[in-house]
């Protein structure tokens, strides 16, 4: 499956998102997630488009420190 033209063209597009995510290019991220729900070929993206989504929100809201190296620190059990 690693090695079908889906999966790697649905594996760029992550790469895409976690890229721009952690460049704090926003917009960027949102784009790249949307280009990822609209690729999906039967591979359920949902709960990562999802989490990023609202991860992309909140910094949006409150932008991460300048050093942030894009790991994000869970503050709940």
């Amino acid at each position: 499956m690693a090695t079908q033209a889906h999966f790697i063209e649905l594996r760029d597009r992550v790469s895409q998102v976690l890229a721009a995510y952690r460049k704090q290019n926003w917009s960027a991220a949102v784009t790249a997630l949307s280009a990822c729900r609209q690729k999906l070929n039967g591979l359920d993206l949902t709960a990562f488009c999802k989490l990023y989504e609202a991860r992309i929100e909140a910094f949006k809201v409150n932008p991460p420190p300048p050093d942030w190296d894009g790991v994000a620190t869970l503050q709940t059990k």
